[in-house]
């Protein structure tokens, strides 16, 4: 281990292949730095960095570039040139474009360009074939290039916080994804194409304007958690109760998905059929039914906090169906809202659905 002295004259502690030179109020990026063609892995994170030198093409054993939490607008064409790069951070910058050179970096794995204002991204980047996780959030985005379906190797790509309104079909075309974050995007519709996605096991929608969700949604069978909370859903797809790996179902915030005329207390002396007839529409009354019937193990549902109340285990892994202070799956009281109605009486709304489904 050995010393580098800065251009602010502060001693950064490194090794032969890599430097870490976080927090030290840097406004350039020293020359030293660029001079060393063996640097592996190079951190940057949290200066006051403008811009990058184009001498950044000279590292081209590179494989790690952190350069989070500065004031950068764009990056070199430069950028292009590092073969070996596997992981980019640029988040937390203030960029508002991207080289097109940036599609060459043949080995990338990691690419986060989180919480920036950039508008588009180059379609460049769909040539990124060894591409694992790709980070978008935070930006000023309106629209997905098509060639995100290019991306055969993706695993985990997260879109969420832009201004998206519709998807292009070929998100479809991401046969590896497993984790797909597209929450507080402004969407209206989801692509049917989106039942493509056979790996996909988390998918998030929260914060969006989602009326209704497409029947191919079914066709998702290794999906384990689902977020469709705070939209404005009127039903469920009854093929959302053919997923037999289902563990979370989030549906918190669609005020009009359950009827919310009758009072709660008749919820006590009803059974299952007339519970979910009377309050569910017909479609969202297959779909419940057909989800409570062999998986859930725990329902909760949570004003501020998340309470839990277990039901009789069951053989399938259904573990958790989200319902927020009981204005989605059971109607509240005008004058007693769910949360706080006392927890024999939850049970025993629970204990009906229990019995009913038995």
């Amino acid at each position: 281990m050995g010393n580098f002295v800065g251009s602010v004259g502060k001693c950064f502690s490194f090794n032969e292949t890599t430097r870490r030179l976080t927090q030290n109020q840097l406004s350039s990026v020293p020359v030293e730095i660029l001079q060393m063609t063996n640097l592996e892995q190079l951190d940057l994170t949290s200066n006051q960095l403008t811009s990058i030198p184009v001498g950044i093409g000279n590292l081209k054993a590179l494989e790690l570039l952190e350069l989070s939490n500065n004031r950068l607008t764009s990056l070199p064409i430069e950028i292009g040139i590092l073969c070996s790069l596997k992981e980019l951070k640029v988040d937390f910058n203030e960029l508002l474009s991207l080289p097109i050179e940036i599609g060459n970096l043949q080995a990338l794995e990691k690419l986060d360009l989180s919480t920036n204002s950039l508008t588009s991204i180059p379609s460049e980047i769909g040539n990124l074939q060894a591409l694992k996780v790709l980070n978008l959030s935070g930006n000023e985005l309106t629209s997905l290039f098509p060639e995100i379906g290019n991306l055969q190797a993706l695993e985990k790509l997260n879109l969420s916080d832009n201004k998206l309104t519709s998807l292009p079909p070929e998100i479809g075309n991401l046969q590896a994804l497993k984790n797909l974050n597209l929450s507080n995007t402004t969407l209206t519709s989801l692509p049917p194409e989106i039942g493509n996605l056979k790996a996909l096991e988390k998918l998030k929608l929260t914060y969006n304007q989602l009326a209704s969700v497409p029947p191919e949604i079914g066709k998702l069978k290794f999906l384990r958690e689902i977020h469709l909370d705070w939209n404005n859903l009127t039903s469920l797809p009854i093929e959302l109760g053919h997923l037999s790996t289902l563990e979370k179902l989030y549906l918190e915030g669609n005020f009009h998905l359950i009827s919310t005329s009758p009072e709660v207390e008749r919820l006590c002396n009803v059974e299952l059929d007339n519970l979910l007839g009377e309050k569910l529409r017909e479609s969202t009354q297959k779909c419940v039914k057909c989800l409570l019937k062999s998986h859930l193990q725990q329902i909760s549902w949570s004003e501020q906090n998340h309470h839990y109340y277990p039901l009789p285990k069951r053989k399938a892994i259904f573990t958790t169906l989200m319902i927020s202070s009981l204005k989605n799956g059971i109607p509240q009281h005008p004058e007693a809202p769910f949360h706080k109605l006392p927890k024999e009486i939850l049970y025993t709304i629970f204990h009906f659905i229990c019995k009913g489904i038995q």
